[in-house]
């Protein structure tokens, strides 16, 4: 029986074997985020974009077509776009659309596996990575099945793109890689006009994110 080993690039972040590396990227507006905090009714939905190491070139088809159908119900808009290759390996590249969301609350009523859920306290809005348990053991199961293999989070990696508006910003983070430096205590990072930075969690909040359902990944100033 096949294979399959999931490198996810983009919020998010599967592998079937173990050893396997995989990537979750999100890439965040700041207008966004200030949208949703302005009007904690609202709710809006950002991109994120799955890399899955795949066999070979030959098999893009089949594996594209196989993913999308166990993962459809669970995430909004997926999109497979073909693959790519990064020296010998192959990786098929799945686009889909996460939540963005004000309060607990609202996570509870949201049918994706994965979202964004912002909270205010009196430094700013503090952000969060969320992983929906339940629909993850789903998820789990269906490639369990199909591949006859079991997840293996521990190679997982998780990325994300904040992304400037119009205006100067400061984002505060802490235990995790700011543009390829590592930050162990709260730190400001400024942001400037249309400017851009990348955060990658720590093991840790990697950890927490798959065993307890979220990951803290940054606080966006007021």
């Amino acid at each position: 029986m096949k294979k399959l080993c999931i490198y996810i690039l983009l919020f998010g972040s599967l592998a079937l074997l173990s050893g396997c590396k995989y990537h979750f990227i999100s890439n965040l507006y700041v207008p966004d985020l200030r949208k949703v905090a302005s009007n904690e009714d609202a709710e809006l939905k950002t991109p994120a974009t799955f890399e899955i190491q795949i066999p070979s070139q030959d098999e893009c088809k089949e594996f594209s077509a196989t993913f999308t159908d166990l993962a459809s119900d669970l995430v909004s808009d997926i999109s497979p776009r073909g693959c790519v290759r990064k020296g010998a390996e192959t990786y098929l590249l799945v686009d889909v659309d996460i939540p963005i969301f004000y309060g607990y609350e609202k996570w509870l009523e949201t049918s994706s596996i994965f979202g964004i859920l912002m909270v205010k306290d009196n430094i700013g809005i503090s952000i969060y990575l969320m992983n929906n348990l339940e629909m993850y053991k789903i998820l789990n199961s269906r490639l369990s099945e199909k591949f006859n293999q079991t997840i293996d989070v521990s190679d997982l990696k998780i990325t994300i793109v904040v992304n400037s508006s119009l205006n100067e910003e400061v984002v505060l983070v802490q235990g995790a890689f700011v543009n390829r430096k590592p930050v162990d205590i709260l730190e400001e990072v400024s942001l400037r006009r249309r400017d851009r930075v990348i955060i990658v969690l720590s093991d840790v909040g990697v950890s927490h994110f798959e065993s307890k359902g979220l990951a803290f990944a940054f606080i966006l100033k007021i």
